[in-house]
């Protein structure tokens, strides 16, 4: 919640100096770390359509379509991997009846570590955990980055409620009505996934020490009456002088991604329909420079920017301390900004496969057309372009051996070994990923006994399990611990009742 003080001060149409300031650092710094995760947007948008299997049709492949002949195609090989990945570490995380499990680190607390494992996976479940952690593990493999954000809610919706008809002490008889009241509709945390194109980490450090940066955030595209919206809940003020973005602007700070926001400046219906460009994040702050507080030390502050506007900072208040978000990575290595991930591993290797199939294929169709030497005085060329069954010759064609006036040309396929070629990059390529066979659930060739198939297992999953239980300790543990954490500092008495009982 805003306190009045900062309230009135962001209510103001003109910021004072102090608001400005921290208005022009902020978008300073969005900017920098814009600019930073920009770079990898090329590399991710290609391994995610490749994932997808979608391609440019060139002008053979429209030709192709029209003879009712396969076109070229992306072999599915990066998508094979990738959810062979998803897959494994969705299996993994999720084999226990909790998520979260709780270890009793001495007896007194044995009572309470079956509680905190049932307010978890209560959070959890209303969070329909599973799209997510499905989303979080492909992120991770196909961009190397899979940012979870999670905050503390009170929802609340109108109800309306019976009074039963009653009698004072007076002897005055209340006969019975219905009167709205604001009930609270979920009490908990919040779970969402980021975007990997849309999270603003401090990109001075790797992204491997984002916890060690100034701030962190995450940009999205807001309508302006959802960004009023807040306004009710006491978490920003001053929205009425949040203002369309120029086109200047826009390419200045570099929003090509926000799609919405651009298609809006020719779509308005008015000037109050709008697109924002949302930004909420955490920043460690000195508060005596900004006339926020006495304290000339950091101080972590939740700060909220509308259009480059801002209309929104608090002190964080969660006992926890921590950022408001959490970052998985498929290969954390501080030797670089941001890292490689399945799908970079697998891409060039994929290409060559898809080359091969695809040209194995426009070879077929060359070889299945008729290439042939024609005498054009005694043959019908017109018979031979309609791929007529029967080739007529004029009349006044000499009736000896027909082979010289036409001779079918014998055509050497040189792309019949590509199929065996692209078998052994595919190989190559679960060598280098240990994707294997094993791991999506399919028998190398070969006999095995029980024992060799158990350790062609358990070599199988050793190097993927490695990646989560990395993931695991720089990502989903801290965020369980935060939840955990969030929980005992927000429930209120009536709701902690509810969900674990009276006794």
């Amino acid at each position: 919640m805003l306190e009045d003080s900062i309230k009135a001060r962001l209510k103001q149409k003109d910021l004072d100096p102090g608001m400005l300031k921290l208005q022009e650092e902020f978008r300073k710094l969005l900017k920098r770390s814009r600019c930073g995760i920009s770079k990898s947007y090329t590399k991710w948008d290609r391994n995610i359509s490749v994932y997808r299997g979608n391609r440019l049709r060139d002008e053979k492949d429209l030709q192709a379509a029209d003879a009712n002949e396969p076109e070229k195609f992306v072999v599915p090989l990066s998508y094979a991997q990738v959810q062979t990945f998803a897959s494994f570490g969705f299996m993994l995380l999720k084999q226990n009846e909790t998520f979260y499990e709780m270890a009793a680190s001495g007896a007194e607390d044995e009572d309470i570590s079956d509680l905190i494992e049932r307010g978890l996976e209560r959070d959890l479940v209303h969070n329909q955990w599973n799209a997510k952690l499905y989303q979080w593990l492909l992120d991770m493999a196909r961009t190397g980055c899979a940012p979870i954000k999670h905050w503390w809610t009170v929802d609340t919706q109108q109800v309306k409620v019976s009074t039963p008809m009653s009698i004072d002490d007076m002897g005055i008889f209340t006969s019975a009505a219905e009167q709205e009241i604001e009930a609270i509709s979920y009490e908990g945390n919040r779970v969402r996934n980021i975007s990997p194109y849309r999270i603003r980490p401090d990109m001075r450090m790797p992204l491997t020490r984002w916890q060690e940066g100034t701030f962190i955030g995450d940009e999205d595209e807001w309508h302006i009456t959802n960004v009023k919206a807040l306004e009710l809940k006491n978490i920003v003020s001053g929205t009425e002088w949040v203002r369309p973005l120029e086109k200047n602007s826009y390419k200045e700070q570099q929003y090509d991604r926000f799609s919405l926001v651009e298609s809006g400046f020719a779509q308005r219906l008015d000037e109050s329909d709008f697109m924002c460009i949302y930004c909420e994040g955490n920043a460690m702050l000195a508060p005596q420079k900004y006339g926020l507080g006495r304290e000339n030390y950091p101080v972590m502050f939740t700060f909220r920017i509308a259009n480059e506007r801002l209309i929104g900072i608090e002190r964080t208040a969660a006992l926890h301390g921590g950022w408001n978000y959490d970052i998985g990575q498929f290969s954390a290595d501080s030797e670089a900004k941001l890292n490689e991930c399945l799908s970079d591993t697998v891409h060039f290797l994929q290409e060559t496969v898809t080359w091969l199939y695809n040209s194995r294929i426009e070879s077929v169709r060359r070889t299945l057309d008729s290439h042939m030497v024609v005498h054009p005085a005694y043959v019908d060329v017109a018979s031979l372009e309609s791929r007529s069954p029967i080739v007529y010759l004029t009349k006044n064609a000499p009736v000896n051996d027909i082979r010289a006036l036409v001779h079918q040309l014998d055509i050497r396929d040189t792309t019949t070994n590509h199929f065996g070629d692209a078998d052994t990059l595919l190989r190559t390529m679960q060598f280098v990923t240990g994707v294997n066979e094993n791991a999506m659930g399919q028998y190398a060739p070969g006999r095995r006994s029980a024992t060799e198939n158990r350790a062609a297992n358990s070599g199988a999953a050793a190097r993927m399990k490695m990646i989560l239980s990395v993931a695991w300790d720089s990502c989903l543990g801290p965020l369980g611990k935060k939840l955990m954490i969030n929980q005992r500092q927000g429930f209120s008495f009536q709701t902690y009742q509810k969900v674990f009982g009276k006794s």
